[in-house]
């Protein structure tokens, strides 16, 4: 993996995007951009023709940082398992 510039200044951000996080995630992104850093997430990128995995498999490769909220948690339909914040609809 061939580092960009901004590597060491991109943090990820995983966390829920419904409306009820939203405070807590705009927060988040000021908080990061306010200490220096860049904040990137899902959100970002909008191609509809890359699976979503790819394309956040791709930011979290160009960031040295993340933050991580797990505070979600949703049981699967047809596992029963818990899924962390990540909707995958």
């Amino acid at each position: 993996m061939t580092e960009s510039a901004e590597y060491q200044d991109n943090v990820f951000i995983n966390c829920p995007f419904d409306k009820h996080y939203q405070p807590l995630f705009r927060a988040v992104v000021f908080t990061i951009q306010h200490c220096g850093f860049n904040a990137r997430c899902a959100l970002e990128e909008d191609s509809t023709g890359d699976i979503r995995i790819n394309k956040i498999i791709s930011i979290i490769n160009e960031c040295q940082y993340g933050v991580h909220d797990i505070s979600k948690a949703d049981l699967d339909e047809q596992s029963g398992l818990a899924r962390f914040n990540i909707h995958w609809s």
